[in-house]
């Protein structure tokens, strides 16, 4: 469903596209270990980054896979806006997608169960992936 309609409204001239990664604090251990903040102590929502999904992409090229896929469907790379937030209320990734037009307003949540290897990541991806090579290179049928 949001698929159509973010097509249907993606030239409207005043478009605004944010992307929120949302992840616990177990995900961004290391970056905050960069920041001299101990884990222990974000005990409110800690803004880790605020720009656009090209420097998103370069800063965190492992992480905002759904970031760029969402730029490059949509208005771009340089104006697509995107936020990282280390949040220590959640258990899961959380994905939020605001799209703003002159046509109206869409706010899309999902919250992904983290992968146990790597908890930046969400345990959908490895599936995701699966689904699509299988699609893509299954046989078709015809009857």
């Amino acid at each position: 469903m949001a698929g159509w309609l973010f097509q249907s409204v993606r030239h409207a001239p005043d478009l605004q596209v944010v992307y929120e990664s949302r992840k616990p604090v177990a995900a961004w251990l290391p970056e905050l270990a960069e920041l001299n903040i101990a884990a222990e102590t974000v005990t409110e929502d800690l803004l880790l980054f605020e720009g656009n999904a090209a420097e998103a992409a370069q800063r965190y090229p492992k992480n905002l896979n759904v970031a760029a896929t969402l730029a490059l469907a949509g208005v771009g790379m340089q104006k697509t806006k995107v936020k990282v937030v280390v949040d220590p209320t959640l258990t899961q990734n959380q994905h939020v997608i605001q799209i703003t037009s002159q046509f109206g307003s869409m706010r899309l949540v999902l919250s992904n169960t983290p992968s146990p290897s790597n908890p930046k990541s969400s345990w959908v991806v490895a599936q995701s992936i699966a689904s699509v090579v299988q699609r893509e290179f299954s046989v078709m049928k015809v009857r």
